[in-house]
């Protein structure tokens, strides 16, 4: 082959090596993350558009071929002191070694993550690769997550009421074609406490070690069956909120107020839950104390007025639709007054707690003994079969009533004025066989002391 044709095909490969080199750079100055690459002098050997833009420089020509330290002086109003900064990245590229991922913030407040790489050709140092990227909006959002979980935890650990997560072991569907009934055994003994804070273990009044890792099969050994069906209305439902009493196994009971949030994976699996309860125990306990103030006499805790309305309306309510009979008796004692005149009220008010005690003695336990006020009582006896039951119960009240009573050191005797009035015959409605027995009472009263008196009547002793 002659000198021209081998300087021809040397011209047409540099001229190819050329196009190629140029179609890299191209490519290159396309890309948004910023590349710088020095050779092992740090004299620049190409540096594409995004490095520029991103550092405020001119076009990227004019750098070629210059040495590293002098670009650094170029980013000076940037990084604040460019001895410092050239100094930490002369520090990180004479590491020939190993990659580097590093993050510097500038002084207009973004922050760039570069990655260092040292740059062999056949085994032979060659030069410094840098790649430059802006992180600012990463660190930002990084940021705020860290912030919103210091947050969560923050809350999840301080929070008054107790907290906690329960994880499965495996995720399990649950939709209308499983079988609900086998995924509910497998979450019974396969959901754990995983995560739990001190008012969680404050409301059970327990230790950490006693709850995390227990299942619902361990927690609710006594009531497993009624655990299921609750998960399975909060399964079917995703959330669930309850007012509810409950036991677990170790003994603690607690009327609690509750919010559960299932915990999905990204297929829809159920992967456990999340759970804040707070402990409304005493809070449950103060409202039945008020709800049994209100329908119960403070002094004897016999059903007062209102209660008895209740009850009265429920027992003729019950003898209409079974076709029965029911007795109400009106009873008036005696020598109440005279107690309170002689002995004083506390005395008194004793008598009338031993006169509720006796009544209760001698009724079933269906009935219903009340007290009106002062010294009057009612007794409801529901579902009697004739008069005979009524006067039976009557009788053993005089009986009861003909011992004397001791209150204290005192040795009182009490008497007593029964009326009663009989559903169907004797009224329709509660006012009517209130107003019966009161009658039946009064006739009984004015037969004298000791007697009871069915409405219509003679009165019996």
């Amino acid at each position: 082959m002659s000198p021209q044709s081998i300087m021809k095909l040397e011209n047409q490969a540099n001229q190819r090596l050329e196009l190629s080199s140029a179609e890299l750079a191209a490519s290159l100055n396309h890309l948004d993350c910023a590349l710088l690459l020095e050779d092992s002098r740090h004299n620049v050997l190409f540096i594409n558009d995004s490095f520029c833009h991103m550092w405020h420089l001119p076009a990227t020509d004019t750098f070629v071929g210059i040495n590293g330290q002098e670009l650094l002086k170029r980013f000076h109003p940037l990084v604040g002191s460019s001895r410092s900064f050239s100094r930490h990245i002369t520090k990180v590229s004479g590491c020939r070694t190993k990659a580097t991922n590093l993050e510097y913030r500038l002084t207009d407040g973004r922050v760039l993550g570069y990655n260092y790489m040292p740059v062999f050709i056949k085994n032979e140092f060659y030069g410094h690769l840098w790649q430059v990227s802006d992180i600012t909006e990463r660190k930002k959002t990084e940021a705020g997550l860290y912030q919103k979980q210091q947050l969560l935890e923050l809350f999840f650990s301080q929070s008054l009421d107790g907290c906690f997560v329960m994880t499965l072991d495996q995720p399990v569907r649950w939709n209308d074609e499983i079988d609900k009934d086998a995924v509910l055994d497998y979450v019974m003994h396969h959901e754990r406490l995983t995560r739990i804070n001190p008012a969680l273990i404050n409301q059970y009044k327990t230790t950490h070690e006693q709850l995390i890792g227990k299942t619902p099969a361990e927690l609710f050994t006594n009531n497993l069956d009624y655990a299921k069906s609750v998960w399975r209305q909060f399964f079917d439902a995703g959330r669930l909120r309850i007012d509810m009493q409950h036991s677990l196994s170790i003994g603690t009971e607690l009327w609690i107020e509750g919010d559960y949030i299932c915990l999905y994976d990204d297929a829809g699996n159920i992967t456990g839950h999340f759970g804040i309860q707070r402990d409304i125990t005493v809070h449950k306990k103060a409202e039945e104390r008020i709800r049994y103030q209100a329908h119960h006499d403070s002094l004897t805790n016999l059903p007062n007025r209102l209660l008895f309305w209740d009850r009265l309306t429920i027992a003729l309510s019950q003898a209409e639709q079974e076709e029965t009979m029911m007795a109400l008796l009106f009873l008036d004692c005696y020598q109440f007054k005279q107690v309170n005149d002689n002995f004083g009220h506390a005395n008194g008010d004793r008598m009338l707690q031993l006169l509720a005690a006796r009544l209760l003695e001698i009724v079933r336990k269906g009935d219903t003994v009340a007290r009106l006020g002062g010294d009057e009582f009612v007794i409801i006896l529901p579902r009697i079969r004739s008069y005979d039951e009524a006067q039976l119960v009557s009788q053993r009240i005089l009986e009861a009533f003909r011992s004397p009573m001791r209150i204290n050191d005192n040795i009182v005797q009490i008497g007593v004025s029964i009326g009663i009035s009989i559903y169907p015959f004797d009224g329709d409605n509660a006012e009517e066989m209130l107003l019966s027995a009161d009658k039946a009472m009064y006739q009984a009263k004015s037969s004298g002391s000791h007697a009871f008196r069915f409405y219509g009547l003679p009165a019996t002793t």
